[in-house]
């Protein structure tokens, strides 16, 4: 058998079950231990089922009084989990925590008696559960409810899950990484907020990066804070004395609350990792500050770059369409001219309104002599679907350019019926091993699957803790210098990152080109 350990990890706000309790007045009764919680407005046995993770039944047992109901100005006793970790915002000292706890879900059901007057919209509300989901497992409600009905009412339950690794053969040579997550998880929220979900994902792929990094030998200290969305927030957060010692940041969620981090991390030297915000300043003029998410101009010239290098000796034919689209391609399209010249490439640009796009006949603009790509400089579903109707009926030879839009829309298999050609900065080989191993882990970790839409929260958290972590211990002070040898094997993201000014920061610039044919598609750059 294997033996294992568990990593230390010191953290203030713990990034880990909704469920879990904030700091109420405990009781003990004939030695069990309970919490004396006053109710909130809003507060009804579902709240309580989510705040604390005790279920309705286990309330009513110790406070038989609530069968009428939850009410203002009651005492309630509620049990208190043996398995239950304390998890508080306090200035006292950090909680030694010797495991990585995250969330996982799982659905469970309650049921409920439907009351006079309520509507299906009512108790879905009330359970704060999708109407979908009620209809789903209570058919019979898409008709009609009425009183004494019995509804079964799915609701997801968050339990704290342990993140164990393999001890490694060797010690570990470089002392630990400490690491700083500063993501919303709003675990203060009265009620559960949606928006947090993909910010959890995040740190569960993080987390299971860890997880390779620990096997790999590679010490790892984490500090995690719930950040929510204020700026008012973040400053409290930042005066944390504990951040100042460590050796990345990563965060926060929101462009507002960039500012004060990149400040506190440049008067700290301290390298920041801004994972989501593309549209932050930050990285203009600090020298710390790294910029995961591409600036959009910066992406626009990369694409057209990648365009005119990969299709410098094909014939190009731009269409540009009056949809509401013009605006954000018009900076590719200078970018892609201005390089297509310079390479003496061919090209021709029709622009077309939609009463032209039925009778226009792409042949005119072909070359025998050359292969033809198309460039279609839009992302609008009713346009695409009209000129590719139109275009897929001529028997000439010619391939589609596009954007990493155009794989979320559902016209996609319309366009891909031709070969297509894609500059995207995200691309995930679901047939790889290292692919399948990381998702199945996940579910086991975690015991939700991740949708296949790109990006995944998971894979961004994962591949930059892994990309900074590795470099930082193989690297150290030298990172800068570093950055083209750091080769770890990323599975969504690559990084490109290159210093944007003398005095300014880092910004991601790689740009996948993707070839779509039918179901299949294929990295090439």
């Amino acid at each position: 058998m294997n033996k294992h350990f568990s990593f230390l990890i010191t953290i203030f706000l713990l990034a880990a079950s909704v469920v879990w309790a904030q700091d109420y007045p405990k009781v003990t009764i004939d030695g069990k231990e309970f919490y004396q919680y006053q109710p909130e407005k809003a507060d009804g046995f579902f709240a309580l089922k989510r705040k604390f993770g005790v279920t309705q039944e286990e309330i009513l047992q110790y406070n038989p009084d609530l069968k009428d109901g939850i009410k203002l100005n009651q005492t309630i006793l509620i049990p208190v989990k043996k398995t239950e970790t304390k998890v508080t915002e306090t200035k006292q000292k950090p909680v030694d925590v010797k495991v990585a706890v995250t969330q996982q879900q799982q659905i469970s059901f309650t049921e409920h008696v439907v009351a006079k007057k309520e509507t299906v919209y009512s108790i879905a509300k009330q359970y704060d559960v999708a109407i979908d989901s009620i209809y789903k497992y209570n058919p019979e409600a898409k008709e009609k409810i009425k009183k004494g009905d019995v509804l079964k009412i799915p609701v997801i339950v968050y339990k704290p899950v342990e993140v164990v690794v393999e001890e490694p053969k060797e010690k570990p040579t470089k002392n630990s990484v400490k690491i700083a997550f500063l993501l919303p998880f709003m675990l203060d929220a009265k009620k559960p907020d949606p928006t947090a979900d993909k910010f959890f994902e995040f740190y569960q792929g993080a987390l299971l990066a860890i997880d390779v990094l620990k096997k790999q030998g590679i010490s790892v200290d984490i500090y995690t804070y719930d950040t929510d969305k204020t700026v008012k927030k973040i400053d409290s957060l930042l005066q944390r004395p504990e951040l100042k010692t460590v050796d990345l940041l990563i965060g926060p969620a929101y462009t507002d609350q960039v500012k004060s981090v990149a400040n506190f991390a440049k008067a700290n030297k301290i390298r920041l990792v801004i994972p989501f915000s593309a549209k932050t300043e930050a990285t203009n003029n600090n020298e710390f500050v790294y910029q995961a998410n591409t600036r959009q101009d910066v992406m626009d010239e990369e694409i057209a770059n990648l365009f005119a290098s990969t299709f410098k000796d094909k014939n190009i034919v731009f269409l540009k369409f009056n949809d509401g689209s013009q605006e954000t391609y018009e900076d590719i399209y200078k970018f892609s001219i201005q390089k297509l010249t310079a390479n003496s490439t061919p090209y021709a640009t029709v622009t077309l309104s939609n009463e032209d796009i039925a009778a226009y006949s792409i042949d005119n603009d072909l070359r025998i002599d050359k292969d033809n790509i198309v460039f279609l400089m839009t992302s609008n579903s009713a346009t695409l679907a009209q000129i590719t109707n139109n275009l897929n009926k001529s028997n000439r030879d010619f391939s589609y350019f596009g954007l990493s839009a155009w794989t979320q829309l559902k016209i996609q298999d319309a366009i891909f019926a031709r070969t297509t050609y894609i500059g995207t900065p995200f691309f995930v080989d679901y047939q790889e091993k290292t692919t399948k191993n990381f998702f199945k882990k996940y579910v086991d970790n975690f015991g939700s699957e991740s949708l296949r839409v790109t990006p995944h929260y998971n894979l961004l958290g994962y591949d930059i803790v892994l990309y900074f972590v590795a470099g930082l211990n193989k690297y150290g002070n030298d990172f800068e210098n570093s950055l083209s040898k750091i080769g770890v094997e990323t599975l969504q993201t690559r990084y490109k990152f290159e210093k944007i000014s003398p005095a300014g920061g880092y910004m991601n610039k790689n740009i996948f080109l993707v070839k779509h044919k039918g179901e299949e598609k294929t990295k090439l750059k």
